[in-house]
C-alpha cells in the first residue's frame, strides 16, 4: 500500500471521528437544554408552593390573632404550613445546587 492510500484512509477515519463527536456533542447539548428547562420549570413550581404556604400561614396567623379563643385546628394548620415552607425551601436549595452543578459541567 502506498503512503498516499494510508493518508487518505487516515483522513477518512479522522473525519468520521470528528463527525461522530459533533453528533454526540449536539445531542449532549440538546439533553442539557431539556434538563435546564425542566429544572427551571420545577424551580418555578417550588417557588409558587413556598409563596402559597407562606401566605396561607400568614392568613391563618391573622385569623388566630383575631380569634378570642385558642383554636387547635388553626394551630395545627399553621404548623403544617410552616413545615411545608421549610420542606419546600430545602427542595429549592437542592434544586439550585443541582442547577449550579450542571452549569459547571
Amino acid at each position: 500500500m502506498s503512503k498516499f492510500g494510508f493518508f487518505t484512509q487516515f483522513l477518512i477515519i479522522f473525519k468520521w471521528i470528528r463527525y461522530t463527536l459533533f453528533i454526540m456533542d449536539f445531542f449532549k447539548n440538546k439533553v442539557k437544554n431539556k434538563l435546564k428547562k425542566y429544572q427551571e420549570q420545577k424551580l418555578d413550581e417550588i417557588l409558587f408552593k413556598i409563596q402559597f404556604h407562606e401566605s396561607t400561614k400568614i392568613e391563618l396567623e391573622k385569623k388566630m390573632k383575631q380569634s378570642p379563643h385558642d383554636d387547635v385546628k388553626l394551630a395545627k394548620d399553621i404548623a403544617y404550613h410552616a413545615q411545608m415552607v421549610d420542606i419546600w425551601i430545602g427542595n429549592e436549595k437542592k434544586l439550585r445546587k443541582q442547577m449550579a452543578d450542571n452549569e459547571r459541567d
